[in-house]
């Protein structure tokens, strides 16, 4: 008896063990076709925002890597700091020390810009259609900023709110005068590259108030079109003009080397890179040639009340530094950043008599070479990221961010040798052929049918 009750239990045991094995396995299938599932729905729906917010597919590919963003440890004369205030101060050091003081540049006072004659921009007429307009150049997605208005709210309010942000803007015109909390930026640091170990290898990036945005376009547009008309725009300048870009500066170029070579003289190419150039203007400087470039009364008052008294906070690692004072420099983050600094070197070229200078805001560099390289390793990171391989979101996924990168500026550097040809076409041949349906065709089958 005791023998076959032993017996019954061994049965029993192994019984249970293969029904368990059984239900781990089919609970593990169960588990991975969720998981699947589960990244096809997320992977959907980053295809579907990306074409609105490029930030998403990053976002995406960032955690798919398991990309740590944190910020530090730092090392510092061969030790760590791993204390996040001591990393805030840290930061702090190395973005102050970008900042340029004590130029020879007399004040600016009031007198600077009360000096008006005929042509000058002085004043504007706000309409509730500019606030508006200006609203929809926000980006639904954005954080909010240290106002803690996120830009969400303002464009799904537009309407509502543009006569009261108009009655604002109206008085802060009026009065020379802008809230604190409107010029105060969270200064984000991003890894650049390199160490990460090193406070300067961290760029900063700046977020500030959404509603002073939207100030800011109404007083650009305006201000733009006043350069423009006064054709006060130096004509080499390509950077963060309308119907200007690195493509028309780089066209420009093309031409004058052709038209040197062609006259059978010789011709040298010198780039030339600000280091720093954004935080080192002097707002003395600045001002006195925003004066020159006749804006004046209300606007060049309002442009002096805007560039002083700025503040900004490292934000990091979710600790926040104390308030920082800006010394120098156009506020990156902002809407005027860029007309700011375009009015700032527009007399760069002034003293050159015997040469050409072409320029473009930001120093840019391009070769066929760099474009398959970054091209590559783009289609790489899709193909590795993404699990889907259906024509449709392979297809705007390609346009979106390879196509683009294949064809930028190919009027300038579009190759003729077959060889380079190739090495272009490779990259579209290896990506189209991961899709389905179009993998069992050939390059030129796949190539008419989209």
């Amino acid at each position: 008896m005791k023998m076959l009750k032993r017996e019954k239990h061994r049965t029993y045991s192994k019984l249970k063990e293969k029904m368990l094995e059984k239900k781990i396995h089919e609970t593990e299938t169960m588990l991975i076709h969720h998981r699947k599932k589960e990244r096809r729905t997320k992977e959907k729906k980053v295809i579907e925002n990306m074409k609105n917010n490029p930030k998403v597919l990053f976002d995406y590919i960032n955690k798919q890597k398991d990309r740590d963003t944190k910020i530090g440890p730092f090392k510092i004369q061969n030790e760590y700091i791993y204390d996040q205030k001591e990393i805030c101060k840290l930061l702090v050091t190395q973005y102050n020390s970008q900042f340029s003081i004590n130029s020879n540049m007399p004040k600016v006072n009031k007198e600077t810009f009360s000096d008006t004659e005929d042509g000058d921009l002085t004043d504007i007429e706000i309409l509730e259609e500019d606030i508006i307009k200006a609203i929809g150049g926000l980006n639904m997605n954005s954080s909010a900023g240290p106002d803690g208005i996120p830009a969400k709210f303002l464009i799904n309010t537009k309407d509502s709110i543009a006569t009261p942000l108009k009655l604002i803007l109206r008085k802060s015109l009026d009065e020379g005068k802008i809230p604190d909390l409107f010029k105060l930026a969270y200064v984000t640091p991003i890894h650049k590259g390199g160490s990460k170990l090193k406070p300067e290898q961290y760029r900063p990036v700046s977020l500030t108030s959404h509603v002073m945005k939207i100030f800011e376009r109404v007083i650009k547009r305006n201000i733009m079109k006043h350069l423009i008309e006064q054709n006060l725009i130096n004509p080499g300048q390509h950077g963060f003009v309308p119907g200007r870009s690195t493509k028309t500066q780089l066209l420009q170029h093309y031409c004058d080397i052709f038209e040197t070579l062609s006259e059978g003289t010789r011709i040298d190419t010198i780039f030339l890179d600000f280091a720093k150039a954004f935080d080192k203007v002097d707002h003395d400087i600045l001002l006195q040639k925003v004066a020159k470039h006749k804006i004046k009364g209300k606007i060049g008052l309002w442009l002096q009340e805007f560039l002083n008294s700025r503040k900004y906070r490292v934000v990091a690692n979710g600790e926040m530094s104390d308030v920082q004072d800006v010394l120098s420099g156009v506020p990156q983050g902002t809407v005027l950043a860029a007309v700011l600094f375009i009015i700032m070197i527009s007399d760069v070229d002034e003293n050159v008599k015997s040469s050409i200078v072409r320029l473009f805001a930001d120093d840019t560099r391009i070769s066929q070479n760099n474009i398959v390289t970054s091209s590559k390793i783009m289609s790489g990171v899709l193909l590795r990221t993404f699990s889907t391989r259906q024509e449709e979101p392979m297809m705007r996924m390609f346009n979106s961010y390879i196509k683009s990168k294949l064809e930028y500026c190919s009027l300038v550097w579009s190759p003729w040798h077959q060889n380079e040809i190739n090495k272009l076409e490779r990259i579209q041949k290896i990506f189209t052929s991961k899709i389905y349906g179009l993998d069992q065709l050939d390059y030129h089958q796949r190539l008419k049918k989209n």
